[in-house]
């Protein structure tokens, strides 16, 4: 074909269109089948909604530790642990593939005050630093007192402090 036309499947066309790159004035048809615009066979650049570019190809989704850009590129989380991060910050967690998610960051034991339930840290009862569920609490932040697994402020009628937990009185 005379410049400025290319060679698409034996005819001579002004655009290759979707699909298809320039190469020597040929056009040449990307390998993956769902890629828009490529810069050579292998590597394409855009694909089609609602497939995403991830390693020079289209994926229906990005794999666990990448996320979709807003143009459907994706990029790799920062944290190798993040299973999902955000598009706006990749340093910052949604969900983790291993550990546990505390304040956007995979930790692999929540911090005083925190447990872990399916993989989230969730805070415990007011004034409690140990526990294993909302309400099961092990030990209270001093000076509070632990009693039916509960934190307050002190023992009540009939109970005395021991060590920081309300115990019965013997008679």
């Amino acid at each position: 074909c005379l410049s400025p036309y290319l060679l698409k499947d034996t005819v001579c066309v002004s655009n290759c269109g979707d699909g298809y790159f320039v190469d020597n004035g040929v056009c040449v048809q990307c390998n993956d089948p769902n890629c828009i615009t490529c810069t050579s066979a292998s590597v394409c650049v855009d694909c089609k909604d609602p497939f995403k570019v991830y390693n020079n190809g289209c994926v229906s989704q990005c794999p666990p530790g990448w996320v979709a850009n807003p143009s459907d590129v994706c990029e790799k989380c920062t944290d190798d642990n993040c299973k999902v991060c955000e598009v706006t910050n990749l340093g910052n967690c949604i969900e983790c593939l291993y550990d546990n998610l505390f304040e956007k960051k995979c930790v692999p034991i929540c911090p005083p005050g925190y447990y872990a339930l399916d993989k989230v840290c969730l805070p415990c009862l007011t004034n409690c630093i140990d526990c294993t569920s909302s309400s099961n609490c092990f030990d209270c932040l001093d000076p509070n007192v632990l009693i039916s697994n509960k934190c307050e402020s002190n023992c009540p009628e009939k109970y005395v402090d021991i060590n920081g937990t309300c115990e019965p009185c013997s008679d």
